[in-house]
């Protein structure tokens, strides 16, 4: 696979210098966004890991949950800001796809991608509410009135993401017509592994608790239960604490499904 300097260099030659950066670089916001919703959606629709992030870390993991979706949020907001902001004698260009407009008036495709450019800006207004009242502002006068604002599902950012997609493609299947803008779409949620080897030292943990307590009736605290099996390890005796935060450990494992 190439590497992150070949394709933008092959952007740039493809594209021209200023062009062919923009779209590498929205290209690259786009899939981390992309990624971003692929690990909310294991993390956190998946019922089997949310049984298990319950046993070991409910807190942790709800906020870890409002911090995905926070940043999910403001990527949205991002690639569908204008393409540019401020005052007329003080410009500032943003990375969003009203770039695409910008920079390719003569493209073969262009009303095309001019449709599905406003789609996706028009998929991602109940996000700016979210942003600007919650997530970069507490609005005072939202507070007050105690009146919800409007969310966004995830199937309404998988319909944003999917029109950002579907509009960088038009562009890349025009200028790469031999290739698939999809194969730069990373499928492996790191997120999903994680919790595959935390799954794996859940139960080890209770293969172990097994031996400590072979009829599964012994009070954690029981010290005698877990002094017979550090006798048999021959473990340090002073230990007996740590043993017992271990089978504290154990039974929260046992509490979750499939474990």
């Amino acid at each position: 696979m190439a590497s992150s300097d070949e394709v933008r260099q092959d952007c740039i030659d493809t594209l021209g210098e200023e062009f062919g950066e923009i779209y590498y670089f929205l290209k690259g916001s786009w899939l981390q966004a992309d990624i971003e919703m692929q690990e909310y959606r294991e993390l956190f629709t998946n019922s089997a890991n949310i049984e298990f992030m319950n046993a070991i870390g409910p807190k942790f993991f709800r906020f870890i949950q409002g911090i995905l979706f926070d940043r999910i949020i403001l990527s949205i907001c991002r690639l569908t800001d204008p393409a540019q902001t401020g005052r007329p004698q003080a410009r500032k260009h943003n990375l969003s796809v009203n770039q695409l407009l910008e920079y390719k008036k003569d493209f073969p495709h262009y009303s095309r991608l001019s449709e599905f450019v406003n789609l996706t800006c028009e998929l991602a207004k109940p996000a700016r509410p979210l942003r600007d009242k919650i997530i970069a502002h507490s609005d005072l006068d939202r507070i007050r009135s105690d009146v919800p604002l409007t969310g966004m599902s995830l199937n309404d950012i998988d319909s944003v993401l999917q029109s950002v997609f579907i509009s960088l493609n038009i562009v890349y299947r025009q200028f790469w017509p031999n290739d698939e803008l999809a194969r730069f779409r990373n499928l492996d949620s790191r997120c999903g592994q994680f919790l595959a080897y935390g799954k794996q030292t859940a139960e080890a943990v209770l293969l172990i608790d097994s031996y400590i307590d072979p009829g599964g009736s012994a009070e954690i605290t029981d010290d005698s239960v877990i002094r017979g099996f550090m006798y048999k390890i021959n473990a340090n005796s002073d230990r007996v604490f740590d043993f017992i935060e271990f089978r504290e450990a154990a039974s929260r494992f046992r509490s979750s499904d499939g474990m």
